[in-house]
C-alpha cells in the first residue's frame, strides 16, 4: 500500500467527493432525458439490427463467455494468473452486482410491447425483481460487464485504452438502440464494471515467471 501523507490524503478525498458529485449530477440529468434520449435512440428493426456485424460484435462484449475465453487465452500466453485472474473476477462480480441491483430497485427497461414506453420510468416495489425479474434494465449487466473487462484489459494494454473504451461504450450504445436499456442504466452500469476493474487492476507482472 502506497503511504499517503495527511496533505495527500485529503487532496485524494477532494478529487472523489468531486467525483462522486459530477456522476450524481450526469445521473440525474440523463435520468430526467431518459425517455426523451430512449425515443431518439430507439431503431424499431430488432431483426435488421441483429444481422449486422458490428450490432453483433458491440453486443457481445457484454457478455460473460467472450471473457471466460479471454480469461483462458491470457492464462494460456502468461502461464500465470495475474492478468488472467483479474479479467475474470473483474466482469463477473461486476455482471452479478449489476443483476442483484435489478431486483433490488427494479425499474423497467424502456420497451414495452414492442414500442417505447409512455411516460417517465416505470418502478417496481423494492426487491421484488426477487419475485418477477422479467423486463428489469437498471443497471445494465452488459455494460457493468463489458466496462468492466475492457478497463482491466487497458490497465495493462495502455497503448489499446481508446480501442477498449470504444467497445466499452459500443456495448452500451447497442443496448439503448434496441430499447433493452435507458442512458441511465447503461451510466450505472458503466459505474459497476469501472469500479471492479478498478478493484482487480492486476499488479505488475515479472516477465520472468512468463515462460
Amino acid at each position: 500500500m502506497t503511504y499517503l501523507s495527511p496533505l495527500e490524503r485529503r487532496h485524494r478525498n477532494r478529487q472523489r467527493s468531486r467525483a462522486l458529485a459530477l456522476f450524481a449530477l450526469v445521473l440525474a440529468m440523463l435520468t430526467l432525458l431518459d425517455p426523451l434520449i430512449a425515443r431518439a435512440v430507439w431503431i424499431p428493426d430488432r431483426e435488421g439490427l441483429d444481422s449486422k456485424d458490428f450490432y453483433a460484435t458491440a453486443r457481445t462484449m457484454g457478455a460473460l463467455w467472450i471473457w471466460i475465453a479471454i480469461t483462458l487465452a491470457l492464462y494460456l500466453h502468461d502461464r500465470v494468473w495475474d492478468r488472467a485472474g483479474s479479467v475474470f473476477l473483474a466482469t463477473v462480480i461486476a455482471g452479478l452486482v449489476a443483476e442483484g441491483l435489478k431486483r433490488v430497485i427494479p425499474r423497467d427497461r424502456p420497451i414495452d410491447g414492442g414500442a417505447i414506453a409512455e411516460g417517465w420510468h416505470h418502478w417496481r416495489a423494492p426487491f421484488s425483481g426477487f419475485v418477477n425479474d422479467s423486463n428489469l434494465g437498471m443497471p445494465s449487466s452488459h455494460a457493468a460487464v463489458a466496462f468492466a473487462g475492457c478497463l482491466v484489459l487497458a490497465s495493462f494494454m495502455p497503448r489499446a485504452r481508446h480501442l477498449l473504451w470504444g467497445l466499452a461504450i459500443a456495448c452500451g450504445l447497442s443496448r439503448m438502440v434496441t430499447g433493452a436499456h435507458y442512458a441511465s442504466d447503461i451510466l450505472v452500469g458503466g459505474a459497476i464494471g469501472w469500479w471492479w476493474a478498478r478493484f482487480f487492476e492486476p499488479p505488475t507482472i515479472d516477465r520472468a515467471r512468463i515462460g
